[in-house]
This record gives C-alpha cells, sequence and structure tokens, in this order.
C-alpha cells in the first residue's frame, strides 16, 4: 500500500500508486517504440492494476497485517475498515485508460465490496 487516505466523513481509502509513463517509450536509434505499446499496456493493466488491486483487496479481507516500524504504519483496525482501493496513475493516455478500466471492471466484478476508483495524470 503506497498510502491510506482518510476523508471528513471518515471514509479509509487505500490508494496505490503506479507510473506508467515509459509506455511506448521510443528508441532514438530505430525511431521506433523498444517493446510494442500494445502488449506494454496490456501488462501495466494486469501487473499494476489487476493484480496489486486483487492483491491489496485480499490483504484486507484477510486482515493481514502491516510490516515497518509501528509508530509510522496505520494500526491494522484502519486498515480492515478499508473499502476503496484507487489508483493514482501519472500516464494518462487513451489507451492507457480503456486497459485500466477493464482491468478495474475485472476487479469490481471479482470484489463487489470494494469501490475501486482511479485519477489519472498524478504527479508524485
Amino acid at each position: 500500500m503506497d498510502a491510506l487516505e482518510i476523508d471528513s466523513e471518515g471514509t479509509v481509502t487505500a490508494i496505490e500508486k503506479k507510473d506508467g509513463r515509459g509506455i511506448g517509450r521510443i528508441n532514438p536509434k530505430t525511431g521506433k517504440p523498444f517493446v510494442d505499446p500494445a502488449i506494454q499496456v496490456s501488462k501495466f493493466g494486469i501487473e499494476q492494476v489487476y493484480k496489486a488491486g486483487k492483491r491489496k483487496a485480499e490483504a484486507i479481507l484477510n486482515a493481514q497485517g502491516t510490516r515497518g516500524d509501528v509508530e509510522n504504519i496505520p494500526g491494522h483496525d484502519l486498515v480492515s475498515q478499508s473499502r476503496h482501493i484507487k489508483f493514482e496513475i501519472q500516464a494518462d493516455r487513451p489507451d492507457i485508460r480503456a486497459e485500466v478500466e477493464r482491468q478495474l471492471d475485472r476487479l469490481r466484478g471479482e470484489f463487489p465490496q470494494f469501490t475501486f476508483s482511479v485519477e489519472y495524470g498524478v504527479n508524485k
């Protein structure tokens, strides 16, 4: 988990921060992408959105404790209250948006007790 956000109404949201800006990077020697952007976009959606969201939802449902410096991490009770998972993605392109939405729909189908949302063009 990258962060927890608590709004004024007490809603706890787990934040997953993702990049995606290197997708379709052009090789200066060839003038073509290093890797086929369609493959990269699909892999980004599956690995960075679907699998990360699934791990996060399962961890919250299974009430897995957090690791690290106990004084600086949210308590188990606070983490287990979260039923909202938000992705903050730095990249903002139509193909990435379409793939991310496709993967969020998969997550919504598998975890109907959670709300999944996304914000694009977020700078870390």
